[in-house]
C-alpha cells in the first residue's frame, strides 16, 4: 500500500497486510509442534504415564532384591 500525505497526516504508513489464516490437519500440526519443540498435553501425560510406571517396577523390584 502507498501511503498517501494530506496537509497534517499520513494514511497508511503503519499499514500492515493481514496474515493469511492457515488450516493444518491434525497430522501436520503435530509434525509442526516437534519442530517447534511444542509438547502437546497427550505427550506430556504419556510420559508422566512412563515415569510412574517406571518408579513402581523399581520400588518393586528393590522389593524383591531385598529377601
Amino acid at each position: 500500500m502507498t501511503p498517501y500525505k494530506l496537509d497534517k497526516i499520513n494514511i497508511g504508513i503503519n499499514y500492515i497486510k493481514p496474515e493469511k489464516r492457515v488450516e493444518f490437519t491434525k497430522d501436520e500440526e503435530i509434525i509442526q509442534d516437534l519442530f517447534l519443540n511444542n509438547r502437546s498435553p497427550d505427550s506430556l501425560e504419556t510420559l508422566i504415564t512412563f515415569v510412574y510406571l517406571g518408579l513402581f517396577f523399581a520400588l518393586v523390584l528393590i522389593l524383591i532384591l531385598k529377601d
